[in-house]
């Protein structure tokens, strides 16, 4: 404001005219480097305005921001100085009305930053959002350590293109690139319809989860099994842009059992899973077969209790995790709108 009332006074281009070097960016650069040697501050001569307002002034440029009147009271002082003024107060009417411009111009440019401030704010929730659970996204903004946390029961779905490399090295990066991101899109909308998170994605391997970071109870293989005939289904009717005729298949795989999640890293972090749940899902998704669902049997139990039913069949021979370790698995059908006999495994 000081600054404002000096050039009117004075008749100068900008503030700081009267100085030897008064050019904007150099005295910018100066204060960026701290090597101005003393505190700028606007001079007014006082022959050249009422007292007051040489007064005024001084008060505006105060080193204390505290001690510096606020605009209503500039403008209360300079509309007494006015009705006082003998001379038509027509420099006090200029130095009103460029405060009164200066102040909705200040206004509006508040307004507009508060604007964009809020806008990029969102732009950067929404982004955290995407890359970690909300749960774990609004710990960390309010600056929460996020620790490992073990979860008893969960269900984790691997999907995995079905002749990728093959079609990969059939395309261009482009048309690889192009390719995984409507299918990935694709699948992010499905997911988006159920009680499940998308762990990462990683060239065609497709990882998400359910019953993390928000436990759910036994429903997370109800979920998962649900979402996985939802993407068999968006798979079998997915065209590739630039291979139409081709078509494309996917095989799938979900086991249930407990995990230890967390987020790792800092500059870029990520919510990770870790455990043999997560080993046996990427199993249950490499040994099953182009366009089916292998369960799990421990994925299939925790189905028991749910209302919504499905359709099983047995796999003939055991899937081997391991040189140790070898489990029954099954595969999912459909689901099932009426229970019978052969449609429930018997354990």
């Amino acid at each position: 404001m000081a600054c404002v009332m000096q050039q009117i006074i004075m008749g100068l281009p900008q503030p700081f005219a009267h100085l030897p070097d008064s050019n904007p960016e150099v005295i910018l650069e100066k204060l960026r480097r701290g090597k101005l040697k003393r505190s700028l501050r606007p001079t007014a001569q006082t022959d050249m305005c009422p007292p007051e307002i040489a007064v005024l002034i001084k008060q505006c440029w105060a080193m204390n921001p505290l001690e510096r009147p606020r605009i209503a009271q500039v403008k209360s002082v300079l509309r007494e100085v006015r009705r006082g003024s003998s001379e038509g107060g027509s420099i006090l009417d200029m130095l009103i009305q460029r405060m009164e411009i200066y102040t909705e111009d200040l206004e509006k440019i508040v307004q507009e930053k508060t604007l964009l401030h809020v806008a990029e704010r969102q732009k950067t929730e929404q982004l955290l959002y995407q890359v970690l659970p909300r749960a774990v996204a609004e710990q960390l903004q309010r600056g929460e350590s996020v620790l490992p946390e073990s979860y008893r029961s969960c269900s984790v779905l691997n999907t995995d293109i079905v002749g990728f490399t093959a079609l990969a090295s059939a395309s261009t990066p482009f048309e690889v690139v192009d390719f995984l991101n409507s299918l990935y899109t694709t699948f992010d909308i499905c997911i988006s319809k159920f009680d499940a998170y998308k762990i990462e994605t990683i060239g065609d391997s497709y990882v998400v989860a359910s019953g993390i970071p928000e436990r759910n109870g036994d429903r997370h293989a109800t979920e998962l099994c649900r979402l996985s005939l939802t993407l068999l289904k968006a798979t079998a009717n997915f065209k590739i842009a630039h291979k139409p005729e081709e078509p494309l298949q996917m095989r799938l795989g979900v086991h249930s059992g407990p995990v230890v999640a967390g987020v790792v890293g800092l500059r870029m972090p990520r919510y990770c899973l870790f455990g043999d749940t997560v080993t046996i899902a990427a199993k249950m998704e490499s040994t099953s077969l182009p366009m089916k669902i292998q369960l799990s049997e421990n994925c299939v139990k925790c189905t028991e209790s749910s209302v919504t039913r499905f359709a099983f069949e047995r796999r003939d021979s055991l899937t081997v995790i391991n040189h140790k370790l070898a489990i029954s698995t099954y595969w999912l059908l459909r689901e099932s709108p009426a229970v019978t006999s052969d449609s429930l495994p018997r354990f």
